[in-house]
């Protein structure tokens, strides 16, 4: 149960990634980006115990990448 409601998460986190970057920009999304940044960060952070979550967080990353412009970063957290 817990396993499907991670999938459940990262597949949430990966429409709200893809939903917000196709979303028309404004002016201000620039000044908000720290000094010297040249694009946006997507973290994704993950716990797997047996490969599935991985390969979830995988496969968000690989969603995220296919946005021009963002830089994914993907990071998995020992227990």
């Amino acid at each position: 149960m817990r396993t499907k409601l991670w999938v459940l998460v990262l597949a949430i986190g990966a429409f709200v990634i893809i939903t917000w970057a196709a979303l028309p920009g404004d002016s201000t999304a620039t000044s908000a980006m720290p000094p010297g940044s040249s694009k946006p960060t997507v973290l994704i952070v993950y716990y797997s115990l047996s490969g599935n979550t991985e390969a979830m967080a995988r496969g968000v990353a690989a969603g995220a990448e296919t946005v021009a412009g963002v830089e994914v970063v993907l990071k998995t957290v020992d227990k």
